[in-house]
């Protein structure tokens, strides 16, 4: 466009020149004019380079902030999930003071005794005991989901997540001694399952199984009693009271409970484990066993629940 004006500008000139004196003033307006429409011209240029430079910019920069985006979005979503194998040291990142998050259900605070080997209540590092229970610290949640068996820091054979989850959850719930004693049975079955995950480990949860129905059955020892009276007499009645039993039973059960395994199988590879026992156990015939006091690892007659 300069290369334009300019030359409009010479031709201009050199036509004056020709035109002799007389046209000298005719000239030096055209001049004038060809100079000032010159200064326009550049000046607009200028401003249009300004303006679309400052569009590059702007562009720009918005391009590098999507890039930056993309770029961590593609770096968290193509990160690896790190499994290392049993009995391996667990890493330990010195820079990693977040944890990660691990959706679990919410648990209440709980009853909290004073620890029974630490007289003095105001130590603040002494362990918390909750019906009888000492609680494990919280683990972090990336260490803890690095390994298959994660972190039991007592060596109870229940992880110590969910030795957390069942003993704050079932503090201030009706029969806290009883179901706690059960989750932990529960838990430590389950996790035998998850460490091996075949057909002799259905023992485990077998018995887990039979004493809570044991403790069922002594919770309900006079409605049963009564329903056997009734179901030559009163067959309505007698199926109104088992009912009964069965809404009871629903609201109190701790075996294969949902939010119990949410913490437990809370990985791929745990929940993968359990899908394998599913297999193993799948198209089996087995025993049905008498519930009693011998399935349960805890005595809970002696609750008094």
């Amino acid at each position: 466009m300069k290369q334009l004006l300019l030359s409009i500008m010479l031709i201009g000139m050199i036509s004056a020149c020709e035109g002799g004196t007389e046209e000298q003033n005719t000239r030096t307006e055209t001049v004038d004019q060809d100079m000032n429409i010159t200064d326009l011209a550049i000046a607009e240029e200028e401003n249009i380079t300004e303006n679309i430079f400052d569009e590059d910019e702007n562009i720009t920069a918005i391009i590098v902030e999507a890039e930056r985006n993309t770029t961590k979005d593609t770096a968290s979503k193509t990160q690896p999930e790190v499994i290392i194998p049993l009995n391996q040291p667990l890493p330990v990142d010195a820079n990693d003071t977040k944890e990660e998050v691990v959706n679990t259900p919410t648990v209440p605070s709980g009853n909290v005794t004073t620890p029974v080997n630490n007289p003095n209540t105001n130590d603040k590092n002494s362990p918390l005991i909750i019906n009888g229970y000492t609680l494990p610290p919280e683990p972090g949640s990336v260490v803890n989901n690095a390994t298959l068996l994660g972190i039991d820091s007592n060596n109870n054979g229940v992880r110590d997540d969910v030795e957390r989850y069942i003993i704050l959850r079932f503090a201030k719930e009706k029969y806290p001694k009883t179901r706690t004693a059960l989750g932990m049975q529960y838990a430590w079955a389950m996790q035998k399952v998850i460490e091996n995950p075949v057909q002799e480990s259905a023992k485990y949860i077998d018995d887990a199984l039979y004493c809570e129905h044991y403790w069922y059955s002594k919770q309900n020892e006079a409605t049963n009693q009564r329903i056997s009276e009734l179901v030559k007499s009163d067959l309505d009645a007698a199926m109104s009271l088992r009912e009964n039993i069965m809404k009871w039973e629903a609201e109190f059960e701790v075996f294969d409970d949902k939010d119990i395994n949410a913490v437990l199988l809370n990985t791929r590879e745990r929940m993968k484990q359990e899908f394998a026992f599913n297999g193993a156990m799948s198209g089996g015939a087995y025993p049905v066993r008498r519930e009693s006091l011998e399935n349960c690892q805890v005595n809970i007659d002696l609750f008094g629940e």
